[in-house]
């Protein structure tokens, strides 16, 4: 390679370099707003079901908009490692699921006294002792009530997580982003390489 060849190729390289350079420094640029504006979306879906639930609105949907924006998009996930598990608890759902089941075991129980003093009266007659008619129906009402049934956890609790990858703009951008990287570490000591051995050749 000519004198003036080396030179010529030392331009291009030098050319090649700042232009990979703005290249990677806007990919970056771009790629982290990104992959900030995931976690941030997430957010106010969060907080948009959680207002929801507390209005008693459509707590399905705004769940499922959640859901499926988490599983489509890296650093989504709602929480932290350190924070309560799981990390999404709907307070409001919990409150209309216990007070339909309180509502529930109140209505089978205010009908048992009156089951109660039909079976006892079935059982002893008027003719027999009042008192043991008493204490029929308080051995039936013992045995037979209902009791408040524990509501279960995943109705009101969840816990989405979101891929470590996804073919997002943050995604994406990261894959754009390290190739530019290497391709500009490798114009760089291509570069050096070449200025080194110009040096030599002086």
């Amino acid at each position: 390679m000519s004198k003036k060849q080396h030179t010529s190729h030392i331009m291009r390289l030098r050319i090649t370099i700042i232009v990979l350079l703005v290249a990677f420094t806007a990919s970056f640029g771009i790629t982290t707003h990104a992959y900030i504006d995931n976690s941030k979306k997430s957010k106010a879906l969060y907080d948009i079901l959680l207002a929801t639930d507390a209005a008693g609105g459509d707590v399905e949907q705004a769940l499922r908009d959640l859901r499926t924006y988490i599983y489509n998009h890296m650093n989504t996930t709602i929480g932290s490692p350190t924070g309560i598990r799981p990390p999404i608890q709907l307070k409001g759902t919990y409150d209309r699921l216990l007070a339909a089941e309180q509502a529930r075991v109140k209505q089978v129980n205010d009908d048992l006294y009156a089951k109660a003093q039909i079976e006892c009266e079935r059982l002893i007659p008027k003719g027999l002792s009042g008192g043991g008619r008493v204490s029929c129906i308080t051995e039936y009402v013992s045995s037979n009530t209902t009791k408040e049934k524990k509501i279960p956890e995943s109705l009101y609790k969840f816990d989405f997580v979101a891929p470590f990858w996804s073919a997002d703009t943050a995604g994406l951008g990261i894959v754009v982003t390290v190739l530019l990287g290497i391709a500009l570490m490798y114009n760089i000591i291509s570069y050096r390489r070449l200025l080194f051995h110009a040096r030599i050749s002086s």
